[in-house]
């Protein structure tokens, strides 16, 4: 059993353990030095190296930045399973995220990305200089979108070390500015994707058969109106969500179009696709269909924790001490 695990041992860890190196150590030695990748280097600086770390699988990236938030705020996690719509991807519902390990420069402490308050909602973005900083959402002006630079990654510092320096209120209002930006990319996200079928149905209509047009252009009138509001509030406001009465409203008209689709089996969905070559595939509106409870459901999970944070908006820097407070392995 010794021979054995021993064996083990050298297949996990190598042979020549002894020779590696923490990172604290190749810090010291000037090792970590910045790389050039793309527009830019990645590696950070020599003053704050950024490391790339263990990969992590999670479905959008408010579950990347910001685990176990949700439950902190005394609401259950979000639910389980939300499809991905991905290219040449069925059944996808998790993705596979880099996470990255920051060395803070007024602690020593190394750790995780999410405690520098940055992070982008695309999965293979990379902490590298002349990268987006983070999600830059509608409300942001034109022209002010953030990029990474050598000056911005030399003043990191930690959630608590930027606590200790500036108090709890910038803390607050930078958590809170990060949060918003993460959180929107997923809402924008769960409210497309809610929309994708009743703008794909809408457009098959008049290639439907006479006798179904009148039906289907009833179930359609009120969720086409209330896309086109959204649209002019984004367009006017900046301020394109669903709200608590239109989600409702379009439950009951998607109601609707289920028994309608389930009583038109095997006539209507074929004349749908008919004369498009893109969706002669009847795919498309089944997976709409069967996930559209799953996706609303995230959509009133994301609302309530945004009611959630306005009552209190301490909440998240109670959950930025406590994941700051979990050691990272020096190690890679």
């Amino acid at each position: 059993m010794d021979d054995e695990a021993r064996a083990i041992e050298l297949e996990h860890c190598g042979s020549k353990r002894g020779l590696r190196k923490c990172n604290e150590c190749r810090f010291k030695r000037g090792e970590l030095k910045p790389r050039e990748m793309g527009t830019g280097k990645k590696g950070g600086t020599t003053k704050v190296p950024i490391l790339a770390s263990r990969r992590f699988s999670a479905a959008f990236a408010l579950h990347r930045y910001f685990p176990g938030f949700s439950a902190s705020l005394g609401l259950k996690r979000s639910p389980p399973d939300m499809p991905i719509i991905g290219v040449y991807r069925e059944n996808l519902h998790e993705r596979s995220w880099t996470m990255y390990i920051i060395r803070c420069p007024e602690c020593g402490q190394w750790q995780e990305l999410r405690n520098f308050r940055f992070g982008h909602y695309y999965k293979h973005w990379q902490p590298a200089n002349g990268h987006n900083r983070d999600f830059d959402p509608p409300e942001t002006v034109p022209g002010e979108q953030a990029i990474i630079t050598y000056e911005f990654i030399n003043s990191l510092c930690c959630n608590r070390c930027f606590l200790n320096e500036n108090g709890r209120d910038a803390l607050r209002q930078e958590l809170l500015r990060w949060f918003g930006s993460v959180y929107l990319s997923y809402r924008v996200c769960v409210q497309d994707d809610l929309g994708l079928g009743w703008n794909w149905a809408e457009k098959q209509v008049s290639e439907c058969r006479a006798e179904y047009q009148q039906e289907l252009m009833q179930i359609f009138e009120s969720p086409s109106t209330i896309f086109q509001q959204i649209k002019n509030r984004a367009r006017e406001h900046n301020e394109g969500y669903l709200s608590l009465t239109e989600i409702a409203v379009l439950r009951q008209h998607f109601d609707q179009l289920s028994e309608f689709y389930e009583s038109t089996e095997g006539m209507a969905p074929p004349d749908w696709s008919k004369g498009r070559e893109l969706f002669k595939n009847p795919d498309w509106m089944n997976h709409w269909l069967r996930d559209y409870d799953v996706k609303e459901s995230h959509w009133y999970w994301l609302h309530a924790v945004q009611t959630k944070l306005e009552e209190k908006p301490e909440a998240l820097i109670e959950w930025a001490m406590a994941d700051s407070a979990r050691v990272v392995p020096m190690r890679l």
